[in-house]
């Protein structure tokens, strides 16, 4: 399906023309340190609502931008080992990531417990995690 899209990623709202018609589509406004970044950077022009093609890593790669034992080549190995682990938006959110020093972000020390035991059982992490 081609989409042809008015498009202000500042605000929460992405107007979508179809061939049929018009609809708005809820967006999160992209935010921090992705603020000034199109749609593009990470979505073809032609499907702008489909999964980003320009993976994280591409800009996230550099030592200090992934945490610790997470670095690419691990990150690849898992996903060759088990395409079905998480990704970077399961844990970091797409549109609107937080830095992890803020107590907003689902990956800052204190949530992370809650965003873990969303996936594991929380009875693995106690005593992990002070």
């Amino acid at each position: 399906m081609n989409t042809y899209g008015i498009i202000n990623c500042k605000t929460a709202l992405i107007t979508i023309l179809v061939f049929l018609g018009t609809i708005s589509v809820a967006i999160p406004a992209l935010r921090l340190a992705h603020e000034n970044l199109t749609c593009w950077d990470c979505h073809l022009e032609e499907d702008i609502l489909g999964p980003p093609v320009r993976p994280c890593l591409d800009c996230h790669s550099s030592e200090g931008s992934h945490v610790e034992g997470f670095n690419p080549p691990s990150i690849d190995f898992l996903h060759e080992q088990a395409p079905e682990a998480p990704t970077c938006v399961a844990c970091h959110g797409n549109h609107d990531i937080e830095s992890p020093n803020s107590p907003d972000s689902p990956v800052y020390w204190r949530n992370t417990p809650d965003l873990c035991g969303s996936c594991h059982m929380k009875a693995e992490f106690e005593g992990v995690i002070k």
